[in-house]
């Protein structure tokens, strides 16, 4: 069964959890130094991926679809304090 919205599970140095939403390309992002960010318009398959696929990387994921200069929501998304 996948999973289309929920918590991650794999460890990271720098994430403590992310919360994703394949339907509506959100995710949640909570540091470990205490932030949590709130992401929108999100790649659905990338959070798809790191849902489901426990040898994901959260930190690949975090770097590569949700840095500002890189993801679609520097252009039509936004990025909120959670």
């Amino acid at each position: 069964m996948f999973k289309l919205f929920g918590f991650t599970t794999q460890t990271s140095s720098f994430i403590d959890r992310i919360f994703g939403d394949v339907i509506e390309g959100d995710c949640i992002v909570w540091y470990k130094n205490g932030t949590a960010y709130k992401y929108t318009n999100v790649s659905r398959r990338a959070l798809f991926n790191v849902l489901n696929n426990s040898d994901t990387s959260l930190g690949f994921f975090v770097n590569t679809h949700l840095l500002y200069c890189y993801s679609k929501h520097a252009l039509n998304g936004a990025v909120t304090f959670a």
